[in-house]
C-alpha cells in the first residue's frame, strides 16, 4: 500500500510541479518565445498520455532544476560544517 502512495505522490504531485517549473524556466530563458504552454492539471494528464515532446522536455528541465538546487544545497552544507 505504501508503494502505491509513493508512486501516486511522485507521479501526480511532483510530476506536475516539475512540468510547471520546466515551462516557467523555458519561458524565462527564451523570453516568452518557447512553444511550451502552461496547462491545467487535467490538460497536463491528457498531454502526458499523448507522449508530447514539449511536455517531456518541460518535465525534464523542471526535474533537472530541482536536482541542481538540491546538489548545490548538499555541497554548500557539507562545506559549512
Amino acid at each position: 500500500m505504501g508503494d502505491i502512495l509513493i508512486w501516486v505522490t511522485f507521479e501526480v504531485i511532483f510530476g506536475y510541479l516539475f512540468y510547471i517549473t520546466g515551462v516557467l524556466i523555458l519561458r524565462l530563458v527564451s523570453f516568452g518565445k518557447s512553444s511550451a504552454e502552461f496547462h491545467s492539471f487535467s490538460l497536463y494528464k491528457e498531454l502526458k498520455k499523448t507522449n508530447s515532446l514539449a511536455a517531456s522536455r518541460a518535465h525534464l528541465i523542471g526535474l533537472l532544476f530541482y536536482v541542481v538546487i538540491l546538489s548545490l544545497l548538499v555541497i554548500y552544507y557539507s562545506n559549512v560544517t
